[in-house]
């Protein structure tokens, strides 16, 4: 049998979408592979990463990256958690993927979100392995301030969050209108609605990195590396080029294809 990373890369190389019988003579795979070979595809379409039209024949779905956030959206009929993307461009509902396994008193509750890297399994399953939980602190508040008469509010950048954070006088002081921020939840009256003091300001919420501030601080996203990482880098040695030929005068330019969903200025 293929591996699942030949399987899309084959599908990926033959745009036509292809069917059970052409994927397996591809593959010089015989009629008794079939079964094993439906089985692969359905466990990789349940991903995304696979399509079938109403033909019955597959194309390339979205690749998927190597981290994604998450969240935990119920269980299977087995019992095990499962997550699915926080964000999803693909076409149809977003892929639910089993959540690998947690120490025990660990797991991920119901709508909690966790930045977990994708593992994909021989049998073309793919798992969601966490890495480090998203919750954010309880009254806590990351949005964009805007000034009002007697102050002003802060709007949640989370947008499933729906409630008017009103800031006073004398908190919004110096602070501008449109300005990102972090803000902590203050003790309120039953009925005058909830009240925040900003705590941390961001930047002017139309600055080009705003949206990454915002996401930065929403999900509490270190940007230093610790200690012992700095440490062993400054320890690092050179590498020695060996027989290998050195090329590193020649001036490279790279370009991602169309497909690409990674932005890391490569």
């Amino acid at each position: 049998m293929p591996s699942p990373e030949a399987l899309i890369a084959f599908l990926r190389d033959n745009p036509e979408a292809a069917g059970t019988r052409e994927i397996a003579r591809a593959f010089g795979l015989g009629s008794g592979d079939r079964p094993a070979l439906r089985t692969m595809l359905r466990n990789i379409g349940r991903s995304g990463e696979l399509v079938r039209g109403g033909n019955r024949r597959f194309a390339a779905g979205e690749p998927l990256p190597e981290m994604m956030q998450v969240e935990r959206a119920g269980s299977d009929a087995d019992g095990f958690p499962l997550v699915r993307p926080v964000a999803w461009t693909g076409p149809g509902e977003a892929p639910l993927f089993r959540l690998a396994e947690t120490a025990a008193g660990d797991e991920l509750p119901e709508g909690g979100r966790a930045l977990a890297r994708l593992i994909r399994r021989e049998t073309g399953e793919t798992e969601a392995e966490p890495v480090r939980r998203l919750d954010t602190q309880e009254g806590r508040v990351v949005g964009v301030f805007r000034r009002g008469r007697d102050g002003g509010e802060v709007t949640p950048a989370d947008r499933r969050d729906r409630n008017e954070y009103r800031v006073l006088g004398h908190d919004a002081a110096g602070i501008p209108d449109g300005e990102a921020v972090v803000a902590q939840a203050l003790p309120s009256r039953r009925f005058g609605g909830k009240r925040v003091r900003i705590v941390e300001r961001l930047g002017p919420s139309d600055a080009p990195d705003s949206i990454s501030r915002l996401t930065i601080a929403a999900f509490e996203i270190p940007t230093e590396f610790p200690h012992e990482a700095l440490a062993e880098a400054a320890g690092a040695k050179p590498v020695e080029v060996g027989d290998r030929a050195d090329l590193r005068d020649l001036a490279l330019v790279t370009i991602d294809g169309e497909d690409a969903r990674d932005f890391d200025d490569a």
